[in-house]
């Protein structure tokens, strides 16, 4: 809980203790970390990610782009080379797609996207096999 009591800012005595409270980005409490299952998990809760909100999320700053290598050749991504070797490890596991913009001469990447195991929809189409000829 955060009071403006007039031209004074109020921080409650508890984000002193636990280290929450005023960041270079505001109020706000300490950044998520980066890694394959958090990423992948946050990825998840939209259809489309955009680069710039996994930017916000994990408090990514500054202007570092990297450059990465598929099948069709190089592409950009606005992350520093150690977090879009992330993404680059969750699209070589089938976990992630890429969404590359149209509008520039270079291949950019925007967005990315979950990709649902193949195996799991399998399976499930196997249990309703089952049941159906059971109940037959």
């Amino acid at each position: 809980m955060v009071s403006i009591a007039g031209p004074f800012l109020v921080r409650p005595l508890h984000s002193t203790i636990t280290g929450e409270g005023w960041g270079e980005r505001g109020w706000c409490s300490s950044m998520k970390k980066l890694s394959k299952s958090t990423l992948r998990w946050y990825i998840g809760t939209k259809s489309l990610m955009p680069i710039v909100e996994i930017r916000r999320r994990f408090g990514i700053d500054g202007d570092e782009v990297a450059v990465l290598e598929d099948e069709q050749g190089k592409f950009y991504v606005g992350l520093p080379q150690q977090h879009a070797q992330v993404l680059e490890d969750l699209r070589l596991q089938g976990k992630i797609g890429y969404e590359l913009a149209v509008d520039f001469h270079a291949r950019v990447l925007i967005g990315v996207y979950v990709i649902f195991n193949k195996r799991r929809d399998e399976d499930r189409s196997g249990e309703n096999e089952e049941l159906e000829s059971s109940a037959a």
